[in-house]
C-alpha cells in the first residue's frame, strides 16, 4: 500500500527516499553502493551504531561525495522522512522498530531473521529470544520476487529471504508442480563465502581460520532448513523433508548449492527449467552440460542454475549466486522496485565481475 504522499512523489517523478539501517556491515555496504547509483532512488539516511557523525563516503571511498551523507543513529528522526527503510541489522533489532515505521506509512524491508519464520515457537526455540512484535508476523510478506510479485507489490512489511533459502527455492521451484517429484525429500549441500558470517570480528570469521580449509556449520539446526521447508512445502502442496547442511569455504563472497532429489524420469530437466525461467530477469539457466561458478555471479543480482540428471535417474540441480547481492542487498532492491512500481531491474544492471565464460 502506497501512502498519498508517496503516490504524489511517484506521479511527480520524484525519487523514492530510502533509509538503510545497518550501513556498515557487508550487506549494508552493498545496499549503499547499489542505492547510490539507482536512477529512481535517493539514499536519504544510513545508520551505524559505531560510526555516528562520520561521512559515509569516508567509510566507503567509492560512494560519490555529492551524496553528502553522515551516519546517524537508528533513532534519528531523519529515518521518519523516508518512504522505505531497509534493515540490515542484527537479530532482534527490526522487531523493536518495525511498528513505529509502519504506523507512519513507511514501508519496511527486513534482511534479518526477525520476521523470517511464521511459527513463533520454532523462532523462539531457534534464537532463544522472545519476539517483541509477534502480531506483525502474520502480515509479513515473503520477499522472493520469482514466486511472490503480486504480494510484494502491496507489501508494507517484507522479509527478504536468506541467500540459502533463495538458492534452494529457485533451484527446486520448477519441480514443485504436482507429479514431478518422485519423493517428498530434498538434500541441499551449500557452500558459502566468509562474508556470510558477518563483519563482527570473531574466531569463526578470521581469515586464518578459513584459509585452506572447509567446514560445515549450523549442522544441528540450520535456519535455512526451517525457513525454506515451509515455503517449498506450501508451493508443492505436500510436506517436503529438507536436509540442509551449509559449509564455509575460503571465498569472500559467493554461494554454491547442490540439490539432490528424485524426479519423474520422463522429465526433460533442461527444457523444463529453460521454459520455467524464460521470463525471469535475474535467473539464468545455463546451457546443457554446463555448471555454474561463484565467480560468474560475483557482484551481480543473477542466480545461475544448471539442472543435471545422473545415471540412476536422480536430479542434481546446481545453483550459484552472490550471497551479498541476489542473496541479500540486490534482492532487497529488486523487492523495493516492485513495491514502488519501478522497473524490476532498476539499479541492478551490473554484470558479474569475472570475464570467464561458463564451464562445461
Amino acid at each position: 500500500m502506497v501512502t498519498a504522499a508517496q503516490l504524489l512523489r511517484r506521479i511527480g517523478g520524484l525519487p523514492v527516499k530510502v533509509g538503510v539501517a545497518g550501513g556498515t556491515g557487508y550487506v549494508g555496504a552493498e545496499l549503499v553502493r547499489l542505492l547510490a547509483e539507482h536512477p529512481h532512488v535517493r539514499l536519504h539516511a544510513v545508520t551505524s551504531g559505531g560510526s555516528i557523525g562520520k561521512c559515509v563516503n569516508e567509510h566507503y571511498p567509492y560512494i560519490p561525495k555529492y551524496l553528502n551523507l553522515r551516519f546517524v543513529d537508528i533513532d534519528d528522526p531523519v529515518l521518519l522522512e523516508c518512504d522505505v527503510v531497509i534493515f540490515s541489522t542484527p537479530l532482534g533489532t527490526i522487531m523493536r522498530y518495525a511498528r513505529s515505521f509502519l504506523e507512519r506509512g513507511i514501508r519496511v524491508i527486513d534482511l534479518s531473521p526477525d520476521f523470517s519464520l511464521e511459527n513463533q515457537e520454532v523462532w523462539k526455540s531457534r534464537f532463544a529470544l522472545e519476539h517483541s512484535s509477534p502480531e506483525l508476523i502474520p502480515s509479513t510478506i515473503f520477499g522472493l520476487p520469482e514466486i511472490n510479485r503480486a504480494a510484494i507489490k502491496k507489501a508494507l512489511l517484507l522479509n527478504s529471504p536468506s541467500s540459502y533459502s533463495t538458492a534452494i527455492i529457485l533451484g527446486v521451484l520448477p519441480l514443485l508442480a504436482p507429479g514431478k517429484m518422485k519423493e517428498e525429500s530434498l538434500v541441499a549441500d551449500i557452500v558459502v563465502g566468509m562474508t556470510a558470517h558477518g563483519r563482527v570480528m570473531s574466531h569463526t570469521a578470521m581469515f586464518a581460520e578459513h584459509s585452506d580449509t572447509m567446514q560445515a556449520f549450523d549442522v544441528d539446526f540450520p535456519l535455512a532448513r526451517t525457513e525454506t521447508e515451509s515455503v517449498i512445502s506450501r508451493i508443492h502442496g505436500k510436506r517436503i523433508e529438507l536436509t540442509c547442511i551449509p559449509h564455509s569455504a575460503p571465498l569472500i563472497t559467493g554461494l554454491h548449492a547442490t540439490l539432490y532429489l528424485k524426479v519423474d524420469p520422463e522429465i526433460d530437466l533442461f527444457k523444463l527449467y529453460k521454459e520455467f525461467y524464460r521470463k525471469e530477469i535475474f535467473v539464468e539457466v545455463l546451457p546443457a552440460g554446463c555448471v555454474p561458478e561463484t565467480r560468474n555471479v560475483r557482484g551481480s543480482n543473477y542466480c545461475k542454475i544448471a539442472p543435471h540428471r545422473q545415471k540412476d535417474g536422480a536430479a542434481v540441480i546446481l545453483v550459484a549466486l552472490d550471497n551479498l547481492i541476489k542473496g541479500a542487498a540486490g534482492q532487497a532492491i529488486q523487492n523495493l522496485n516492485i513495491m514502488f512500481g519501478l522497473n524490476e531491474s532498476d539499479g541492478l544492471h551490473a554484470i558479474d565481475t569475472d570475464p570467464k565464460g561458463h564451464t562445461a
